[in-house]
């Protein structure tokens, strides 16, 4: 049995029921813009029931005119930013970033996830860094974030079953 956080996005809930109304979008509206069948499933995010996969965050910000960044939570308040947090906010997904970083896509879930012993090295925090678009002292913070996010709720991973239940690729 394998623990690890979700690939999910941390969704404002609230941020993005303003952005639909701003937009002077229904919530049946908004999800047939966005691909998605039915008012109920908007409804589920935007009372923060279920958080939506990277692709539909990006469809979102699109169809409502926002940087994703308005969407996804800041981390401000709620906790430090982790890896994960600093991935979903350039809109990237996790393959594409294990790719650029010359790393297995189960490496970086485990950066994410905070399952992991030795800091990667300088030279991979300064790629990562270019990468995400923030300094490499960001990125080393938001790994040991991870790492205290998981020694503090470990109750809050996922139980991996042998299928990726958060897949974004």
């Amino acid at each position: 049995m394998v623990l690890r956080m979700p690939d999910t996005p941390i969704l404002d809930a609230q941020a993005l029921r303003s952005a639909r109304q701003r937009a002077g979008l229904t919530q049946h509206e908004l999800a047939r813009r966005v691909g998605v069948v039915g008012g109920d499933r908007v409804s589920k995010w935007e009372v923060g029931g279920v958080t939506p996969r990277l692709e539909f965050l990006l469809r979102l910000a699109d169809v409502l005119g926002v940087a994703l960044s308005d969407l996804v939570a800041s981390g401000e308040g709620g906790g430090d930013v982790d890896l994960r947090l600093l991935r979903v906010r350039t809109g990237q997904a996790p393959r594409l970033v294990a790719a650029s970083l010359n790393v297995s896509r189960r490496t970086l879930s485990r950066w994410e996830s905070g399952d992991f012993k030795r800091m990667p090295s300088r030279a991979t925090l300064s790629s990562a860094a270019r990468l995400l678009g923030v300094a490499a002292d960001e990125v080393e913070r938001a790994l040991r974030s991870s790492q205290a996010n998981v020694r503090r709720a470990p109750h809050t991973a996922l139980v991996e079953t042998g299928v990726n239940m958060a897949s974004q690729d």
